[in-house]
């Protein structure tokens, strides 16, 4: 949080964000993404390389997913259902090598 806050003092028009909840409590965890989404409300564009996809996804307007350094899924970010089966894997963290 306090990264966050040093970062913002600066009037970023891009911040890119490196895994912030990692270790965090849930509680602390959503306050996160509740400010990175209040950063993306005021104009500020976050690039977020983050593992917690759900999260992640519900406030992101494109998703790119790597799996082994292989770009799985790029596109739109998906709100609710994945339309394809593609999608749900690639999202879900199969292995883009065996189709799992």
């Amino acid at each position: 949080m306090l990264s966050i806050g040093r970062a913002l003092l600066l009037n970023p028009r891009l911040l890119i964000l490196d895994e912030p909840s990692q270790g965090l409590a849930p509680l602390i965890v959503r306050e996160v993404f509740r400010i990175v989404q209040q950063m993306k409300a005021e104009g500020i564009s976050v690039l977020l390389v983050e593992q917690n996809a759900r999260m992640s996804l519900e406030i992101a307007d494109d998703a790119y997913v790597l799996d082994d350094g292989i770009v799985v899924y790029s596109g739109p970010a998906p709100r609710t259902t994945l339309q394809t089966k593609r999608e749900s894997r690639a999202l879900a963290g199969a292995s883009a090598k065996n189709g799992h």
